[in-house]
């Protein structure tokens, strides 16, 4: 990517209701404007200071939680995976008897009223800028598996951070190795203790009733072979 991240992203609007009125809220070029006031920094102002505007207040929670990575895990997953309005949800004891319930705040609830589209870009402007920080993670965790795996503490190796839905790989690369392995790497391998198994690199970690089957790869790196691995008992 040679642009900044929002580069070729189409803008996208939503409306609320301000002073009585259905006003316009743009997203474009990585930035939510209020179309219809035309002092809008002056209306922050007397929000901060206690003033009542709905657009004011809209662009506030979104500038707060531009950087809030809740964000990451409340939004859409994707296609099928809709958000339901925050306001229509079931009653907030419930919240957590549901397997993977979304928690969420009145101030964030009221930014994804806006709707999916600039969900999407909220939540996209907030993954680029946490890019880096999780693809360092990734690198250090990776490399320093790779390495004790290999026993070459010097070992040259490059790692890749790809999606969650792309196959993870390992490869020679010049000098060292190549990864290619999603950020939940971490979470489903490291985490688990099973970078290593049988003498062989673990890729992936699909759960199973009694433990998980692993995506491993050989010290020949070919491609990658199942290995079924249980729980112990008192896990």
């Amino acid at each position: 990517m040679t642009g900044p991240w929002w580069q070729d992203i189409p803008p996208v609007r939503a409306e609320v209701a301000c002073d009585g009125e259905p006003h316009r809220l743009q997203w474009a070029a990585g930035a939510l404007n209020a179309l219809d006031h035309d002092d809008i920094e002056g209306e922050r102002i007397l929000v901060a200071l206690g003033g009542r505007c709905a657009c004011a207040d809209i662009l506030r929670l979104w500038d707060q939680h531009a950087a809030d990575v809740r964000v990451l895990v409340v939004t859409s997953r994707g296609e099928g995976d809709p958000v339901p309005d925050p306001a229509k949800e079931e009653p907030m004891r419930h919240r957590y008897s549901r397997p993977g319930a979304r928690r969420r705040e009145p101030g964030l609830a009221d930014v994804l009223r806006l709707g999916g589209p600039l969900q999407d870009r909220l939540r996209d402007g907030l993954a680029e800028r946490e890019r880096a920080a999780l693809h360092a993670a990734l690198y250090g965790r990776a490399t320093a598996a790779l390495r004790r795996w290999a026993r070459q503490p010097g070992l040259a190796v490059e790692v890749a951070m790809i999606g969650e839905d792309e196959p993870p790989a390992l490869a020679r690369g010049p000098g060292g190795l190549t990864a290619a392995l999603p950020f939940g790497w971490i979470v489903d391998v490291w985490a688990r203790g099973l970078t290593t198994v049988w003498g062989r690199f673990c890729l992936d970690a699909a759960p199973r009733e009694d433990g998980w089957v692993l995506a491993t790869v050989g010290p020949e790196l070919g491609p990658p072979a199942p290995v079924a691995v249980s729980r112990p008992p008192d896990a």
